[in-house]
Parts: structure tokens; sequence; C-alpha cells
């Protein structure tokens, strides 16, 4: 008898302090346990593949070479952006100490001008070694040409 549709244990009251939580709609908070939404789904795929930040990490490169100049982009790489902050990587403590001393600044001022939606805070220079054979290489290239 209890467990007929409108039997005693449908009519009890819920635990004190709690109340019964109606079940999950569409658009509203979902609960542990629900079904994932596969648009969500889909969301954490392309982060996890990084096919989004593959796009968005060229388009901040190419703004960083417009704004950065030539000298400085040869040098250095974006690394990405962590939490409103844009890593740059350098590929020489020498270039890391000048940007950081004597662009920084200038930089992150012409970047939020410039682009105000990437809400960028700061930026960070960060060494790099690996830039620096890529560096060398392209050194090489122009004496080769030029010799």
């Amino acid at each position: 008898m209890s467990d007929a549709p409108g039997g005693r244990a449908d009519r009890r009251k819920p635990a004190r302090g709690k109340s019964p939580k109606p079940p999950s709609k569409a658009g509203g908070k979902r609960r542990p346990g629900d079904p994932q939404t596969l648009g969500s789904a889909l969301s954490q795929l392309f982060a996890l593949k990084g096919y989004a930040n593959e796009k968005g990490n060229a388009q901040l490169a190419e703004s960083w070479k417009r704004i950065a100049g030539e000298r400085i982009a040869e040098r250095t790489t974006v690394l990405g952006v962590h939490r409103g902050v844009l890593q740059i990587g350098v590929s020489s403590a020498a270039m890391l100490g000048e940007l950081a001393s004597f662009h920084k600044l200038r930089l992150i001022e012409a970047l939020q001008t410039h682009y105000p939606d990437l809400k960028l805070k700061g930026i960070k220079f960060r060494l790099r070694g690996d830039l620096v054979k890529s560096a060398e290489v392209n050194r090489q290239d122009v004496k080769n040409v030029k010799g």
C-alpha cells in the first residue's frame, strides 16, 4: 500500500530544514548526475583538444606583432593569456630585462587601447631557452643572404 501512487510514502514531509528538490529543467541549474548538454560536451572537447585556443593564439600573436614591432616580435612569442595576463616568451635574459624595464607599460597600454575586447590586465615576460635556437637560425639566414 505504501508504494502505490498517492500512498503514505508520497505524503511524507521532507526532513526538517530541507525542501524537496524540483526536477532539473532545461536552462536551470544542473544537479550532479544530470546528463550533460551537447553544447557543454563539445565546448569541453574543443578546450581539451585546444582547437579554439590555436585560433585565438594565432590572432593574439598577430596582434602582438603589430603592437610590439618587428624587432621585438622576432625575439618573442605569445604563450597565451592566463587570468587576464598576456604571457610572452622571450629568447634572452637581456631582451627580457629590456622589455620589462622599458617597454612593458607602452605595450600593455597599446594592447588595451587597440584590442579592448582582450581585457588584458598586464603582461608577463618569461625566459624561454627554446626560442634562442630559432633566433640564432634567423640571424644565420640573414648573414647568408647578405654575405
